[in-house]
């Protein structure tokens, strides 16, 4: 069941940042692309470790952290809607305090929290993915 969640946040994660600005989609695809493949980590790991590797390439964690402010900045590229960049900034800080301390936390787990809170929260708010890429 925790696998299906993690699928799912995956998911949620890529669907709201496949229609942006031409900059952080190219970034986004290009964070699939890389983390489609985990080297190193066992089969049963990798579903785990997606989300983490995906944050990390596109910055919204580092070292183990999580950037709530290049989330913010992504949020501002995804949206025109001032509401929609708010509920987006909204939802991630609220998923970056239920992450809470993430210290002595692998990446993996970190990403993996942060991903279930994310589907979750983006489910009971309703946040919609943005509209087209903007040009």
């Amino acid at each position: 069941m925790m696998k299906i969640a993690f699928v799912t946040s995956v998911l949620v994660v890529l669907a709201t940042v496949s229609a942006i600005t031409p900059e952080l989609d190219k970034k986004a695809k290009e964070a699939v692309a890389k983390c489609a493949d985990v080297p190193g980590i066992n089969e049963a790991k990798k579903e785990d470790c997606y989300a983490a590797c995906f944050m990390t390439e596109m910055g919204y964690m580092t070292d183990g952290k999580i950037n709530v402010e290049n989330m913010e900045e992504a949020n501002r590229q995804k949206w025109d809607d001032q509401q929609m960049i708010n509920k987006g900034i909204e939802i991630d800080k609220t998923c970056a305090k239920q992450v809470g301390d993430t210290k002595g936390k692998s990446e993996c787990a970190i990403g993996y929290d942060f991903g279930v809170c994310k589907t979750r929260l983006v489910k009971a708010t309703g946040l919609q993915p943005p509209t087209p890429l903007k040009q």
